[in-house]
């Protein structure tokens, strides 16, 4: 089973990270998937290490990462 993970920064405005989700559920939806999962690098929850491992868990044996990042930064 593979698994997509949407990558994208976080951010303190929970709308922020709701409009990351719904790009995601979006996305996954046209490209015809069950379904893609979000982490964010910082200030968001889930990170991207949490995510990898549980999806594992429920079965993932490939991930695929999409960073999601709109500008430069300093990470």
């Amino acid at each position: 089973m593979t698994s997509v993970i949407l990558f994208a920064h976080g951010s303190a405005v929970e709308a922020a990270n709701d409009q990351v989700r719904e790009l995601a559920s979006r996305a996954a939806e046209h490209a015809g998937l069950n379904g893609m999962a979000v982490a964010f690098l910082e200030r968001a929850q889930p990170a991207l290490p949490e995510l990898a491992e549980s999806l594992v868990r429920s079965g993932a044996r490939k991930l695929v990462v999409v960073p999601y990042f709109l500008s430069t930064g300093s990470h």
